[in-house]
């Protein structure tokens, strides 16, 4: 009949219910018996013997228990109870990680870390020391001795090296704005400009770009986005008067459809840039543009082809290339890289070419 059920398929039901409980009590069953013995071995030493009775299991599973339990962080102390050895995790309880933190994890803090030496003396590196021993003091000795050893292993070169030490105060306020949604009043002096110019600034990001770090934010001044360079605020004072801004729905399309090769905007071009075999490998392994593409020829020649905006900063870095690059489109890039090689020949004279 329509309404009744097939007893049979209501039992198969019921079976595959069962059979999943039992897979995932079977996947548990590693991760509970795991805490048991971080638990266990905190609060006493115990044999291999010890831990075999105590979990059913063999010397070589546990073995792989303990390795595990190691690799998340925990150390053990191990030594000889009446001739047997004895496994304890260092610290007792104490030793107890809410995050245990790995080997690995520490390297890449201290790489982190390591590139933001040029930030020496601001908010963020100081809030970053805070951070260091806050996680220091949950380590145990064997750990922490680790860590200088790590810190020497990174070896970051930064160039052109600035000085943000002075701009303390004015990156505190920045920061302050940018967490808490607020306009910033900053004095500014543009590179073009001989005197210091003040915005009301809706701050959207701190942008980082060569080891220099810019703000980003919607100036009422100039009635667009505008990036001024963080070395060249004067002064800044949040408003903490008014209501926080609101997020303009541009900001986000400008965002993504930002083609820029480098900071500065402008009209977007298709370029194209033949490199000779010689550097060709360096546009095969890095990406210089998120819409770039490489094309290999058979003389091992590579043409580098991308769409983004700022000429100047294109030609800079066409020329940091030398013989090994040749623009070959746009015209108006050719042309400008011309003006920029014939005005620098005019600087220079050689014995050697007549």
């Amino acid at each position: 009949m329509g309404g009744l059920q097939d007893p049979s398929a209501s039992l198969r039901k019921g079976s595959a219910m069962a059979q999943r409980r039992q897979q995932d009590q079977q996947r548990l069953i590693p991760l509970a018996r795991m805490v048991h013995m971080i638990h266990m071995l905190c609060a006493q030493g115990r044999t291999m013997a010890e831990l075999e009775e105590e979990f059913h299991l063999t010397s070589r599973q546990i073995k792989r228990y303990l390795k595990t339990i190691g690799e998340c962080g925990y150390d053990f102390i191990e030594y000889d109870g009446i001739g047997k050895r004895v496994y304890k995790i260092e610290g007792g309880h104490r030793g107890l990680k809410p995050i245990p933190i790995t080997d690995s994890e520490l390297m890449a803090f201290h790489l982190a870390q390591s590139h933001m030496e040029y930030l020496t003396g601001t908010p963020f590196t100081d809030d970053l020391a805070s951070l260091n021993r806050k996680f220091r003091n949950q380590l145990t000795e064997r750990t922490a001795n680790k860590i200088e050893q790590m810190a020497q292993v990174f070896f970051p070169v930064q160039r052109p090296q600035r000085a943000y030490a002075k701009q303390k105060d004015i990156l505190a306020a920045l920061q302050k704005a940018l967490l808490l949604q607020r306009e910033v009043t900053i004095t500014h002096r543009a590179q073009s400009y001989r005197d210091p110019v003040i915005h009301v600034v809706e701050p959207y990001g701190l942008e980082l770009f060569n080891y220099g770090l810019y703000l980003i934010g919607y100036s009422h001044r100039a009635k667009d986005f505008r990036r001024f360079a963080v070395e060249r605020i004067q002064k800044a004072t949040v408003d903490m008067t008014a209501d926080p801004f609101t997020i303009r729905p541009e900001y986000a399309a400008r965002a993504k459809s930002r083609k820029a090769f480098g900071l500065i905007e402008g009209d977007v071009m298709d370029v194209k840039v033949q490199f000779s075999r010689e550097v060709a490998d360096y546009f095969k392994e890095r990406q210089w543009h998120p819409t770039q593409k490489v094309k290999q020829l058979k003389n091992g020649d590579v043409i580098v082809s991308f769409q983004a905006g700022g000429m100047d900063e294109i030609v800079s870095w066409v020329l940091s290339w030398g013989a090994h690059a040749k623009i070959l489109e746009p015209q108006k890039l050719i042309d400008l890289l011309y003006e920029q090689i014939i005005g620098a020949t005019k600087q220079y004279k050689s014995k050697q070419i007549p």
